[in-house]
């Protein structure tokens, strides 16, 4: 393996997390969590342990605009919980 791919490898998860992160249009409110850079981190390190990575790449690729993450995701739940924050924060009062 050369040094470019095992360069790609370790960049792969970042980039596949933060697609997810864009397809869901949570990437801001992603920045704006409490510790968001350690959020991030853990969320970063959950994505590179990812054995579907194959699957995440599909689903980016086939969903246009979706409501939620798949249920395959480790970051499912973070992710939901920042699109019920959002969701509560667009609310009128």
């Amino acid at each position: 393996m050369s040094v470019l791919d095992l360069f790609t490898r370790m960049l792969r998860p970042g980039r596949l997390m933060d697609e997810m992160t864009n397809k869901l249009d949570i990437a801001q409110q992603m920045a704006t969590l409490p510790d968001h850079a350690a959020v991030r981190e853990r969320a970063s390190a959950r994505c590179a342990d990812c054995t579907h990575t194959d699957a995440c790449r599909h689903w980016l690729t086939h969903e246009p605009s979706p409501a939620s993450a798949p249920d395959f995701c480790g970051n499912h739940d973070l992710f939901e919980r920042v699109l019920a924050r959002v969701e509560l924060t667009a609310r009128p009062d």
